[in-house]
């Protein structure tokens, strides 16, 4: 299985790349986002997808692709494996992970790219660790499993 996985950054907006192909297909997406301070009761922290007691949200009021639910659910586990490692805000601040592009393949798409893309988006941005994944092709479903390792839940 071959994983490429890499992170530009341009101004304040880092784009994480991830490509894990097994065969002529796999675990394709790019993530573009950024980091943001917001402050609780500005209106801007309420419209965000509410990760850890309001001190850490997920942003992706406008984000140039039309995310479905399932996209969401992807970028929000990707980033509550990260959140425990994540430096949290004090006082009335709040971390904002927004989301300005999710791009990925119409065709053999699967969320869990997505997933592993924030996952290593905020490892990236944020100078941590970088995320582990144990990746395996099953064949009987036609699909790849993921299973998070080093204590990701």
């Amino acid at each position: 299985m071959r994983v490429d996985i890499d992170s530009s950054l341009e101004g304040d907006w880092r784009t994480v790349r991830v490509r894990i192909l097994a065969s002529s297909w796999g675990l394709v997406a790019d993530l573009t986002a950024r980091l943001r301070t917001d402050v609780i009761g500005d209106g801007r922290a309420e419209a965000t997808v509410q990760i850890r007691q309001w001190r850490l949200a997920l942003d992706v009021s406008g984000c140039e692709t039309v995310l479905v639910p399932s996209d969401i659910d992807a970028l929000v586990r990707g980033f509550e494996l990260m959140a425990a490692a994540v430096p949290v805000a004090g006082g009335p601040q709040i971390l904002v992970i927004e989301v300005q592009k999710l791009w990925y393949p119409l065709t053999d798409y699967q969320p869990e790219a997505a997933m592993i893309a924030m996952a290593h988006w905020i490892a990236a941005h944020l100078d941590l660790d970088d995320p582990e994944f144990d990746i395996e092709f099953d064949r009987a479903d036609n699909r790849y499993l993921v299973i998070p390792q080093n204590g990701a839940t």
